[in-house]
C-alpha cells in the first residue's frame, strides 16, 4: 500500500486494505467467504441434488488430497426439503404418484451408488463441503474425541472414523442440539483429513467457538461453513473476535448478561498475531449494526492497532454508514484529528486509499480539508497514491478548489510534480480548472515534466504532454526535460520527447545541448542517443564550445576534436577511430564530422521498405509525375496558382490509437513543406481514426493538437479494461473535442468524406457522411445518400464512422465502423471523383468544370512483415460431423479437434485481415487506377516491429510505434521529397474552390444513379477527364499496365 518516495501510511495490507463502498452486511473477508461450499445448493426441483463430479472405483485409501490429506471420494448427496404445507394443499392429483416414483428412484440410486462404492458412497471428493452424516454409516463410526463420553454427549463437536480401514479418514462432526441439550437435526461432517492431527487442530477452536455455532441456524449450511473457514483462517483468534468479524449481536448480548466486567474484558482483548480489538474488527468488516450496539455498550473507540490506527482510521476505508454510526457518540469526536503512527488522520488515510464518499462525510464533520499530513495538503497525499480515482480528485477539488495552489513549503511543488503514478495525474489534469497552470514550476524552476524525467516515467510525460506541458520549459539550470533523460541514458523516452515535438538544439545555462551531453557518456545507450537526436535535426556545437567529442563538434572547431595544434578548419592527418567506431581517415574536418551525421541517415534511407514497388509501378508513378508536374509549371506561367485546376486527394485509413503514426508521417511532411499540408488537398476521405484526424484538421487544428488529443483519448477511454467502451464517456470526448453543435456545414473546406457501413440490411451498405452535396437538385442528392450537410452533426460521423465492433456499441443500431468495407479509402476517393465529373456531364456542365487529379496522397497506419501462418483445411468429416447425424465422441474427434479449431481461427484471422486490409490489394488496385488515369500516387505506411492493436495503452509500446514512423519518414525522405515538391508546384488548395464553387446545380430529374449515367437515350456516353482516354482530356491517355 505504500507508494515509493512517501511515507506509507501506517496500515497493514490484510488489515486496512482499500475498499469500495460497502452495504452494512456486506462481508469484509472475501478470502475466507470464498471457501463456504455447501452440498447440495444447486437449485433443482423437488429435491436438492449434487451429483459427483467423477466417480473413481479405486478403494479410498487410493485417494488422497496433496493439500489437505483428505481422502476425496465421489459422492452424491441428497437433500431432502421440508415440507411446505402451503404447497401439500395445493397439491394435484397425481402429485403423490410423481413424488412416490421419484423417492424410488433415489433410493434405488443410493442403493447402486452404494453397492459400487462401498459404505462411503456418500462422502465429498473434497474436505471442506459440509454434508449430512447417515445414519446408519455414523453407526460403525468410532469416537476418537471428546474421549470421555459424559463430555460427548454434552458436546456439539466430535472426531470419528472407521475402524477397519488401513488409512482412515477422520471426520469432525458438528450435532446441533436445542437448549435443553437434545439433538433435533442430523449430525454433519464438517471437514475431512486422513491426518488426525489436522481434524484436531480444528476440532479444538470450534470446541472454543461452541457458544456461536449454537446460535447458528443448524439448516442454514451456509452459514455453517462460513463461520468454520473463519476458524480455519484465524486459529489464534478467540471467539470474540470471530463474533465480530461476522456481526454476531447475540454472542455480545449474552455476554453481557453475565456481567459488565467480564463484557469489558472482551471488548479489550487483541487479536493475534494481527493487534485488532473486536470492534475494529467489527468496523473493518463493516457490521454497522454490531458496532452501534458495542458502542452503546461502552466499547472504547479511541483503542488503537499496534500501527495506530483507531476506529475512525479503519471507518473511513469502510463506508460513509460506518462513519455516521460512529458519529453518533461523543467519544469518537475527537478522533477526528487523531494521527496514527505516521501522522496521517482519518481523512488523510480515506483521501489516500481512494474513498470518495467517505472523505466527503468527513468534511461534512467538519473536518478542515486543509488539514496537514506530514506538512502537506490531502491534495498531496491523493497525487502519490496509486489507488487514488477521479472521483476521489473531484471531492477533494469540490470541497476546495484552492487546493490546486498549494505548494510545497521545502520544495515548492505543486500537486502535479508530486504526482508519483499516472492515474491520478491524469484525473487531476481531466478536472483542471482554469486556476491550474500546468507549466508551474518549483523553487528549482522544474515543471512537473523535469520531475517524471528525473522519475523516468514515461506514462506520466506522455500524460502531462498530452495536455500541453511545455516541453522545451528550462529550469533553473537551463535543462530541459531532453536534457535530462539524455543524461539518463533512457533511449525509449528521449524518442518519445522527440517524436512529441521537442526541440533538441536547446543549450542549458553551460551551453550543452542534449547532442552534447549524450557523446560525453560512458553507457551502452550513448551511440543510440545520439543517432536519435541527428536523424532528428540536432545541430553540432558551436565553434567555440570546448570539450566537444566528433559527434557534437563543429567543423570549424580547433579544439572541438581536441588537435589543439590543427589548423582552423582541419583535423590532423593520421588514421582514427571515433568513439562511435566511425574510422576519421586522413580526410578534412568538414567532409570527416558531416559524414558522422550523413551516415545515421544513410543507415535510415539504405533499408528495404517494408513493402516494395516493383519496377515497372516506379516508371508508371515517375511518368505520372512528370506529366503532373509540367501542366502545373505550364498553368504558373499562365496566371500563377489560381491558374491550376487540379485537384490533390488525400486519403486516411482507420486503425484505432494506430493513428498516432498517420500524424507522425504527416508531422514530417510538414516539416518538409515548411506549411501546414492540409492545407494542400482539396478531397479528404477518412476511415474510423482517419476521420478523426481528417475532422480535426478541418476544424483548423494543428497535428500537434491533435497528436495530444490521440494521446488523452487513449488516457481516458481505452484505460478501462471492460469491453464495449463506455459509449457516454466516448461520446462526451469526442463532443467536447469538436463541438456537441458543429455540423458538417460548419466544415465547409476541404471536402470531407467519412465512411460509416450501415448493418441494419443484409447485406450491410457502406455510406458516407460528407459536407457537401452533388451539383443536383433535392431529391437526386437523396436517392444518392448525400444527406443535408446541415442536418449531420460532425462528432456524430465520427462515432460512427470508429464505432468497431466488440470495441464500441453501435449507433443508433444501425452504423459501425466504416473500416469493415473501406479501412483504406483510396479507391472510394477516386470513384466519388469519378461520379462527381458524371454528374457534371450529365448536367451539361462545361467541360472545363471536369476535375482534374493531380495527386493522390494516401497514408496507413502501420503494417508489420508477413508472418508465417500453418493453414489447416477445414475438414468436417475429421471430427466426425456430417450432415444427417449427431456428433458422435470418438477418440478420433478428440485427437484431431485441437487441429481442426485451429484450422478454424486461423481461417477467422484470415476473413477478418482481409475484411479490413489496408494493404496489398488495396494499394495495388489504387495504384493501377490513379497511374491509368496519369495521376502520381503516394503511398506512405510505416512498418512497425510489432502489431498492436487498436485498443493498447501501454505507454512504452505506443512510444515505440511513434518513432518507428519517424524512422520511416526518415528512411523514404526522397519519396517524400517528391511529394513535397509536388504540392509546391500544385499550390494550396485554397486557390482551386472556385472550382465547386462555380458548378450550378443541375436541374435533370435523375431518378436512379443508373439514369444518371445512361437515361438519356439519345445522349452519347459521356467522356470523362478522370479516366477515359477522351480527346479533350487536359493530360495524355496512358494505358493501364
Amino acid at each position: 500500500m505504500t507508494s515509493s518516495g512517501t511515507s506509507s501510511v501506517a496500515i497493514s495490507s490484510k488489515d486496512l486494505a482499500k475498499s469500495s463502498e460497502k452495504t452494512p452486511e456486506e462481508s469484509y473477508d472475501e478470502e475466507e467467504d470464498k471457501y463456504s461450499g455447501v452440498a447440495g445448493n444447486s437449485e433443482l426441483l423437488p429435491f436438492h441434488l449434487k451429483c459427483p463430479e467423477s466417480h473413481s472405483l479405486k478403494s479410498p485409501s487410493q485417494q488422497s488430497d496433496a493439500t489437505t490429506g483428505a481422502t476425496r471420494f465421489s459422492h452424491c448427496i441428497i437433500q431432502m426439503p421440508e415440507e411446505d404445507n402451503r404447497v401439500k394443499k395445493e397439491q394435484r392429483p397425481g402429485m403423490s404418484l410423481m413424488s412416490t416414483i421419484s423417492q424410488r428412484m433415489i433410493n434405488m440410486y443410493s442403493s447402486v451408488t452404494k453397492l459400487i462404492w462401498g459404505e462411503d458412497y456418500w462422502v465429498p471428493t473434497d474436505s471442506i463441503t459440509i454434508v449430512p452424516f447417515p445414519i446408519d454409516a455414523l453407526r460403525i463410526y468410532q469416537r476418537i474425541l471428546p474421549e470421555d463420553d459424559d463430555a460427548a454427549r454434552a458436546n456439539f463437536f466430535s472426531v470419528v472414523c472407521r475402524p477397519d480401514e488401513e488409512s482412515p479418514i477422520y471426520h469432525v462432526t458438528f450435532t446441533p442440539k436445542d437448549s435443553k441439550g437434545k439433538q433435533d437435526t442430523p449430525t454433519l461432517s464438517i471437514f475431512r483429513s486422513n491426518d488426525l492431527q489436522v481434524a484436531s487442530d480444528l476440532y479444538q477452536p470450534c470446541m472454543l467457538g461452541i457458544v456461536l455455532f449454537a446460535q447458528l441456524d443448524p439448516s442454514n449450511l451456509n452459514e455453517i461453513s462460513s463461520l468454520l473457514r473463519k476458524f480455519e483462517h484465524h486459529p489464534l483468534w478467540h471467539a470474540v473476535h470471530i463474533a465480530a468479524r461476522m456481526g454476531n449481536i447475540d454472542f455480545f448480548v449474552e455476554k453481557q448478561k453475565e456481567g459488565e466486567d467480564k463484557l469489558k474484558k472482551l471488548l479489550s482483548t487483541m487479536s493475534h498475531p494481527e493487534g485488532l480489538y473486536p470492534l475494529i474488527i467489527a468496523v473493518q468488516s463493516n457490521r454497522v449494526a454490531l458496532v452501534d450496539k458495542l458502542l452503546a455498550m461502552g466499547a472504547d473507540p479511541s483503542l488503537t492497532d499496534v500501527n495506530g490506527n483507531n476506529a475512525m482510521h479503519f471507518a473511513s476505508l469502510v463506508s460513509s454508514q460506518m462513519l455516521e454510526t460512529l458519529w453518533k457518540y461523543e467519544t469518537t469526536h475527537e478522533l477526528m484529528y487523531r494521527t496514527n503512527g505516521n501522522g496521517c488522520t482519518p481523512l488523510s488515510v480515506a483521501v489516500t486509499y481512494g474513498t470518495p464518499l467517505c472523505s466527503s462525510m468527513l468534511d461534512h464533520f467538519g473536518t478542515a480539508l486543509k488539514a496537514r499530513c506530514r506538512g502537506n495538503s490531502l491534495l498531496f497525499k491523493a497525487m502519490q497514491s496509486y489507488n487514488t480515482t477521479i472521483s476521489v480528485i473531484e471531492s477533494l477539488l469540490k470541497a476546495y478548489p484552492d487546493s490546486l495552489m498549494d505548494r510545497d513549503s521545502l520544495s515548492g511543488d505543486s500537486p502535479l510534480h508530486v504526482a508519483l503514478f499516472k492515474e491520478p495525474l491524469v484525473a487531476l489534469l481531466q478536472l483542471r480548472s482554469s486556476k491550474l497552470d500546468i507549466n508551474t514550476v518549483n523553487f528549482a524552476g522544474q515543471s512537473a515534466l523535469h520531475v517524471n524525467a528525473y522519475r523516468e516515467n514515461l506514462g506520466c510525460m506522455l500524460s502531462l504532454a498530452a495536455n500541453g506541458i511545455d516541453l522545451d520549459l528550462q529550469d533553473n539550470n537551463g535543462d530541459t526535460a531532453l536534457h535530462i533523460v539524455v543524461s539518463k541514458s533512457n533511449v525509449p523516452i528521449t524518442r518519445a520527447l522527440l517524436c512529441l515535438g521537442a526541440n533538441m538544439n536547446v543549450k542549458n545555462r553551460h551551453g550543452d545541448t542534449p547532442r552534447h551531453l549524450a557523446t560525453k557518456l560512458h553507457t551502452e545507450a550513448r551511440k543510440e542517443l545520439v543517432r536519435s537526436l541527428v536523424i532528428c535535426g540536432a545541430e553540432r556545437c558551436e565553434i567555440d564550445k570546448m570539450g566537444c567529442r566528433s559527434e557534437c563538434a563543429n567543423a570549424l572547431s580547433r579544439n572541438g576534436l581536441g588537435h589543439s595544434g590543427s589548423s582552423a578548419g582541419t583535423m590532423s592527418k593520421g588514421a582514427s577511430t571515433d568513439s562511435l567506431g566511425f574510422d576519421l581517415i586522413e580526410v578534412e574536418s568538414t567532409a570527416t564530422l558531416a559524414s558522422i551525421d550523413e551516415q545515421f541517415i544513410e543507415d535510415l534511407t539504405g533499408k528495404e521498405p517494408a513493402v516494395k514497388d516493383a519496377p515497372t509501378h516506379e516508371f508508371r508513378q515517375q511518368l505520372c509525375s512528370n506529366m503532373v508536374r509540367k501542366r502545373a509549371q505550364e498553368s504558373r506561367k499562365k496566371g500563377g496558382e489560381g491558374e491550376n485546376r487540379m485537384i490533390c486527394l488525400l486519403a486516411l485509413d482507420g486503425g484505432g490509437i494506430r493513428g498516432l503514426v498517420t500524424i507522425q508521417i504527416m508531422l514530417a511532411l510538414e516539416k518538409m513543406l515548411g506549411d501546414r499540408v492540409y492545407d494542400y488537398f482539396d478531397w479528404v476521405a477518412g476511415t474510423s481514426t482517419g476521420s478523426y484526424l481528417a475532422g480535426g484538421l478541418a476544424q483548423g487544428r494543428s497535428l500537434r493538437e491533435c497528436q495530444h488529443i490521440y494521446l488523452r483519448y487513449k488516457d481516458t477511454i481505452f484505460e478501462s479494461n471492460a469491453l464495449p467502451y463506455n459509449t457516454e464517456e466516448v461520446e462526451k470526448f469526442i463532443q467536447e473535442e469538436v463541438g456537441a453543435e458543429c455540423t458538417l456545414a460548419d466544415v465547409p473546406w476541404p471536402r470531407l468524406m467519412i465512411s460509416t457501413v450501415r448493418c441494419d440490411v443484409s447485406p450491410v451498405e457502406l455510406e458516407f457522411f460528407r459536407n457537401y452535396r452533388l451539383p443536383l437538385g433535392e431529391e437526386e442528392n437523396e436517392k444518392l445518400g448525400f444527406s443535408k450537410p446541415a442536418e449531420v452533426k460532425l462528432w456524430k460521423a465520427l462515432r460512427c464512422s470508429s464505432a468497431a465492433p466488440t470495441f464500441f456499441a453501435n449507433v443508433d443500431g444501425k452504423y459501425i465502423d466504416g473500416g469493415l468495407i473501406a479501412n483504406n479509402p483510396a479507391l472510394d476517393l477516386i470513384a466519388e471523383t469519378h461520379l462527381w465529373n458524371s454528374v457534371l456531364q450529365y448536367t451539361d456542365q462545361p467541360n472545363t468544370d471536369q476535375l482534374t487529379i493531380g495527386c493522390l496522397l494516401s497514408i496507413g497506419t502501420g503494417v508489420i512483415e508477413s508472418q508465417p501462418m500453418n493453414m489447416i483445411d477445414i475438414d468436417f468429416s475429421s471430427i466426425g460431423v456430417t450432415s444427417d447425424g449427431p456428433i458422435n465422441i470418438t477418440p478420433k474427434l478428440l485427437s484431431t479437434l485441437p487441429a481442426f479449431l485451429a484450422a478454424v481461427k486461423n481461417f477467422g484471422g484470415i476473413v477478418l485481415d482481409r475484411v479490413t486490409a489496408t494493404e496489398g490489394v488495396p494499394v495495388s488496385r489504387s495504384r493501377s487506377w490513379c497511374h491509368s488515369l496519369g495521376v502520381p500516387y503516394f503511398r506512405l505506411c510505416a512498418p512497425l516491429s510489432k502489431g498492436v492493436q487498436l485498443n493498447t495503452n501501454d505507454d512504452a509500446e505506443i512510444a515505440r510505434m511513434m518513432w518507428e514512423a519517424m524512422e520511416y519518414t526518415l528512411a523514404r525522405k526522397k519519396e517524400i521529397g517528391e511529394l513535397v515538391e509536388l504540392l509546391r508546384l500544385l499550390g494550396k488548395s485554397e486557390h482551386r474552390r472556385h472550382l465547386f464553387s462555380e458548378v450550378e446545380t443541375g436541374s435533370r430529374n435523375m431518378k436512379t444513379q443508373a439514369s444518371m449515367n445512361f437515361g438519356r437515350a439519345n445522349d452519347k456516353p459521356p467522356s470523362f477527364t478522370v479516366g477515359s482516354p477522351s480527346s479533350d482530356s487536359p493530360l495524355p491517355y496512358i494505358p493501364p499496365i
